[in-house]
């Protein structure tokens, strides 16, 4: 729909500090919601002939399509701040937002799933232990070992992974700072251990006999490419890990699943809240909850035993 397309790029502007991703999504909610309107109600050309009906329709659409309801939420959300932008401007033919009315869907919390230790020892033991493969392949193997390690000692996605440039280690305060994050907001975060920071310095070592070793990014692929330079993208991450897990015998790995691992590993280990939100760079409690609930039942069962209130009358 023309007229609703004509707008976005005003509204945009109005998003103020929106992070990018999220723009993305908000813009990405008013074009579907234009291409509902296009196939399905073709006589609606002007703005103020949208009415709640058409947003209602759109929703049960999105349904009926199998959308889950966190997508049809944050549709529905994009939409209403389109339209609340609207019709605070006296010059566009909006007075009314027909989102108003349309309730946004509940998410439910789901469990995500965590991998076991067993399975991670296997992994890391199966790159780090294993003499010949060193020798064989001395720079894909010691790299492998340091992203699986990063992953699992600091939880981040694979994006920040990706985004870190060799400027952003600091092995002597033993950091690494994420720059190129969801929210847009850097943060620094600790390594979590001597065994991680001894896998970035071999891996580092090993760069520098690398035909990229000049590129900035501190992680590189085999081969350079004309959109990213050396840098190893996040497919690369994925496609590594199912290649590992696979050759040894473990259930697939995906990399964020180690974020979930992570997660749990803190606040089973008596991190709070607040602390995993900002290691994790999260704002407001709803992923703590969701990334914690699928051993939640767990680590309840493990602090009852540790208060042994029952021994104590």
């Amino acid at each position: 729909m023309e007229a609703l397309s004509a707008l976005v790029v005003e509204w945009e502007v109005d998003l103020g500090e929106m992070a990018p991703s999220s723009r993305v999504v908000y813009r990405r909610s008013v074009a579907q919601f234009g291409a509902f309107l296009d196939q399905h109600h073709p006589d609606i050309t002007e703005l103020d002939q949208i009415t709640q009906r058409h947003v209602k329709l759109w929703m049960i659409a999105m349904a009926d399509a199998g959308r889950s309801d966190a997508t049809r939420r944050v549709r529905l959300a994009g939409l209403r701040s389109f339209f609340a932008f609207l019709i605070e401007d006296p010059t566009i033919p909006v007075v009314k937002n027909p989102t108003i009315g349309v309730p946004l869907p509940t998410v439910r919390v789901q469990p995500v799933a965590v991998t076991p230790d067993a399975d991670l020892a296997k992994l890391i033991a199966s790159i780090e232990k294993a003499p010949s493969l060193h020798k064989r392949d001395p720079f894909n193997n010691t790299r492998d070992a340091a992203i699986i390690r990063v992953l699992i000692s600091i939880g981040c996605r694979r994006s920040e992974l990706c985004g870190l440039d060799v400027a952003d280690v600091d092995t002597k305060e033993r950091t690494l700072a994420l720059r190129k994050t969801k929210n847009g907001r850097a943060r620094v975060v600790d390594m979590g251990g001597d065994k991680t920071l001894r896998a970035i310095l071999r891996y580092l070592r090993a760069r520098n006999l690398h035909a990229g070793k000049d590129d900035p990014a501190l992680f590189l692929s085999d081969r350079e490419s004309p959109t990213f330079g050396w840098r190893l993208t996040g497919e690369g991450i994925a496609a590594m890990l199912e290649r590992r897990t696979q050759k040894v015998g473990i259930p697939k790995i995906r990399p964020h699943q180690l974020r979930h691992t992570a997660a749990h590993d803190l606040l089973a280990n008596g991190a709070l809240e607040i602390e995993v939100e900002r290691i994790f760079g999260w704002s407001g409690g709803m992923m703590v909850r969701r990334y914690g609930a699928s051993m939640a039942d767990e680590r309840a069962r493990a602090k009852s035993r540790l208060l042994k209130r029952g021994d104590r009358f």
